[in-house]
Order: C-alpha cells, then structure tokens, then sequence
C-alpha cells in the first residue's frame, strides 16, 4: 500500500469528526498493519479506535502492537492544532492526566 492510499483510507476512516488518529509513531504503526493485512485494514471504523480490543484484529500482533502504543503513549489521544483542534479518539479507555 502506499503512503498516499494509506492517508486516503485513514482520512476516509477519521471523516470530518474524527480527527486524525495518532501521534507519528502511531501512524507509523498502523501503517505497519495496513501494509501487512490490508484486507483487515480496510475494514477499520472509527469504533475501532476506540475498542482496540475487537474480535476481529484479535491475535494480529501488528494492530496490538498498534494499539498497546496507542494506549501507553503521551502523544496520542491529544487535541491537535492542525486538525481544528479535533479531540483524537484513539484508545479513549485509557485515563488522561492533563
């Protein structure tokens, strides 16, 4: 997959609510699984970013690794500027302390 279809499907996944959904690492990340199980990934909602733990990536070690990033990093789940200061939904299970 390249970079430009994989931006293409993360930006059809985000819409216009969703924000884009993970600091740069992260990205790099579910790049990572888009690139190995491209079928999975095309099958991605945005509730997927929120129950990391759904049935159907269960057992795919690059979406838990993915998601084990998601929910231990800083930099993900933040507001960001450039997206209008849209709240990033990812792993929302985790507890922020801001």
């Amino acid at each position: 997959m390249t970079q430009a279809e994989f931006n293409a499907r993360v930006q059809s996944i985000a819409g216009e609510e969703f924000g884009i959904p993970a600091c740069p690492a992260g990205m790099a990340l579910l790049k990572a699984f888009a690139d190995g199980y491209p079928r999975s990934f095309e099958f991605l909602r945005p509730e997927d970013f929120i129950n990391l733990d759904r049935e159907a990536f269960y057992g795919i070690q690059k979406w838990e690794m993915f998601a084990e990033h998601i929910l231990n990093c800083p930099n993900c789940n933040k507001s960001d500027e450039a997206n209008d200061g849209k709240t990033q939904h990812l792993g929302n299970q985790r507890q922020d302390e801001d």
